[in-house]
């Protein structure tokens, strides 16, 4: 069809006329295509893509159960080869594991972030692989339930059933709590109980875990990435530490779902690969983004966040913005580059346009990351009614395989655990971090679910502005009068923009200027 958009009216007619008279005759693939392979080259390799497509399907279907799990079984094992292969081929060539991953440390940012890629690549390929064999021989209704096999054929076929189309209820009690988990709608915040003393109490409860849990986690964050531990020793390896705060919320979220949840997980194991290879690229971006620029200047580029999120909305998705979502956003943007041009000047004169370049450039990853994160577990939530601990896990655990697949390649993960052995205060360090990640995730779920999602973001606020103070005071940042007036211009707008955006839900719709 594309071959013939440069015809005459007359050709294209007769392009259709043939069209519908192949079709009608119930010609073969190869015919058809043959047909519209004589229009462009273009059009005849399309063709033939299609053709070897439909082949390829056609061939999985006639796939017996027990070829597919033998396909399956192989893509398994071409995962584990191709994680375990590279780390025994950095252990022949090098002396020790430590070499290896001082090696891959010691290089630019940019070979590491390719480096964590292809390691991510090579689970996400073969797992990919499963699923789409799996749904192109329709496992769901074609394949045996894991009751109906023995243990290693039935954990296979949980397996594939989990990774593809969710996992299966072993009872029909299951089955009915996940239907009504999927019906059942979340109660606005409007409908909780009034004002008492008791709600009072649970708000500062859950303000004061927020401060304590994510204020310790960003003193021990810039800690453990730019301070030596001794002999001059500094840990590089900002996967590992990722690894760390994933591992430790992974598995309080999967005991938490084995004792308290009874709802079923319905959605398909592979779709929380996109979030959690986003999060753990926002995070990683993040620690290394401590190597080029301050924690300040870190927590700032987080406010700024609400700049290209607006950006990409009004380009992509056509949303329309007030005039104050604008000023606000302006204010943001000048705040944070009075504070940027103050801190150079008064500090980072002699620092090399590089370093300041690769500084911004992880920043900007961290917040492309993050916000593709949120969005795709927004489409979770809608898609398969998931509860926040079954995204937790999920996220986490996938997070962890991810890590340590392109630790093993990398050789860093003996290494990061040799480094953890020889500096007990650093253990201590990641293991409270890790604490802090995991409890701070937690209440942020009891916040937005009871007071909801305006409360929760200006918790947040006040949070980075007590962030910025305690680092410039535990860490000695010399910032000048001029960059705390970015500062304060920062956060006026972030409280302006909070109390314009609730008074306008709180006026009838009568209308709205959009830009």
């Amino acid at each position: 069809m594309n071959g013939c958009l440069g015809a005459t009216t007359q050709q294209r007619r007769s392009h259709h006329s043939r069209l519908s008279q192949l079709d009608g005759a119930g010609a073969s693939g190869s015919d058809y295509y043959s047909y519209v392979a004589s229009f462009s080259p273009a059009a005849a390799a399309a063709s033939r893509l299609g053709l070897l497509r439909q082949r390829l399907i056609a061939r999985i279907g006639d796939l017996t159960l027990r070829q597919v799990h033998i396909c399956v079984v192989g893509l398994l094992l071409s995962a584990c080869a191709f994680v375990c292969l590279p780390a025994l081929l950095g252990y022949l060539l090098h002396s020790s594991a430590g070499e290896a991953a001082e090696s891959h440390s010691n290089g630019w940012w940019l070979g590491r972030l390719l480096a964590n890629l292809i390691g991510y690549g090579s689970v996400l390929l073969p797992l990919g692989g499963v699923v789409q064999l799996a749904r192109v021989w329709d496992y769901e209704s074609r394949g045996p339930r894991r009751s109906q096999q023995g243990c290693a054929v039935g954990c296979l076929a949980w397996l594939i059933r989990l990774l593809s189309v969710g996992a299966e209820p072993q009872s029909d009690l299951e089955a009915e709590l996940g239907k009504a988990a999927a019906e059942r709608k979340p109660e606005p915040a409007a409908q909780q109980q009034p004002h008492s003393r008791q709600w009072y109490a649970s708000l500062a409860a859950c303000a004061l875990g927020l401060q304590a849990a994510y204020l310790t986690w960003g003193v021990l964050q810039e800690r453990m990435v730019t301070a030596d531990y001794g002999h001059g020793e500094r840990f590089r390896d900002s996967q590992f530490l990722v690894f760390a705060n994933r591992l430790l919320s992974g598995l309080l979220a999967v005991v938490a779902l084995r004792l308290i949840s009874r709802t079923p997980h319905r959605a398909p194991a592979f779709e929380y690969t996109w979030s959690s290879l986003s999060n753990v690229l926002s995070s990683w971006c993040q620690y290394e983004a401590l190597l080029y620029v301050s924690f300040p200047t870190q927590v700032l580029a987080k406010a700024c966040k609400i700049i290209p999120v607006m950006l990409m909305g009004k380009l992509v998705s056509r949303k329309s913005y007030r005039w104050d979502e604008y000023a606000t956003a302006a204010l943001i943007s000048a705040g944070t580059s009075t504070f940027l041009l103050a801190s150079e000047s008064d500090e980072h004169a002699t620092s090399a346009a590089a370093t300041t370049l690769s500084g911004a450039a992880l920043l900007a990853g961290y917040m492309a990351f993050d916000a593709f994160t949120s969005t795709w577990q927004s489409v979770l939530f809608t898609r398969h009614g998931v509860t926040t601990l079954q995204m937790m896990a999920g996220t986490s655990v996938l997070s962890c395989v991810l890590t340590v697949a392109a630790q093993l390649e990398q050789g860093s993960l003996p290494a990061a655990v040799a480094f953890a052995c020889r500096h007990p205060q650093f253990l201590m360090h990641l293991g409270l971090l890790s604490v802090c990640s995991t409890i701070g995730q937690l209440v942020i779920f009891q916040t937005i679910a009871r007071f909801g999602s305006v409360t929760f973001i200006i918790i947040m606020t006040v949070r980075q502005a007590f962030a910025i103070l305690l680092s410039c005071l535990i860490y000695q940042h010399r910032v000048p009068p001029l960059g705390y007036l970015g500062v304060a211009v920062v956060f006026l707008a972030l409280f302006l923009r909070i109390y314009l955006g609730q008074r306008m839900r709180q006026q009838p719709r009568t209308g709205r200027p959009s830009g």
